[in-house]
This record gives structure tokens, sequence and C-alpha cells, in this order.
């Protein structure tokens, strides 16, 4: 077992995982704006990664919402 291993080495298991806050993670997605330069398939791929430690109950909801209100329009 790893974690044995580890201990026995003097690591803790707290190293193997790391928890994410939350919070911040969805406030980074929230926070997201298309940037000037950037395509739009570029900012949706943005919003998929910055969307996976979020724990979004609709992820597909939340990417449509932010990609409505963050595109630069006039594009």
């Amino acid at each position: 077992n790893l974690n044995v291993l580890l201990q026995k080495q003097g690591h803790s298991s707290r190293c193997q995982t790391t928890k994410r806050n939350v919070v911040h993670e969805r406030a980074k997605f929230h926070s997201r704006s298309q940037n000037a330069g950037e395509s739009v398939e570029e900012f949706v791929r943005a919003l998929y990664e910055l969307s996976e430690n979020a724990d979004f109950k609709d992820r597909e909801e939340c990417i449509r919402d932010r990609l409505v209100l963050g595109l630069i329009t006039g594009i």
C-alpha cells in the first residue's frame, strides 16, 4: 500500500489528496470572460477547464450561462 510506504518514509498521506476549495474554483469560473483576441472556441475550452473542479450540479448549464455573459460583443 502506497500510504503505508510513504508513512514509513516519513511522508504524510495528506500530500496525496489535495482537497480543492469549491468556492474559490467557482469564483474563478464566474469571473472569467472572453479575452481580447481569444476565439470563442478557446473561451469555451477555458470554461470547461475551469469548471472541472467547481462541482456544479449542472455543468453544461453553468458553461452556457458563463458563455452568454462572458462573450465580447461585436466580434
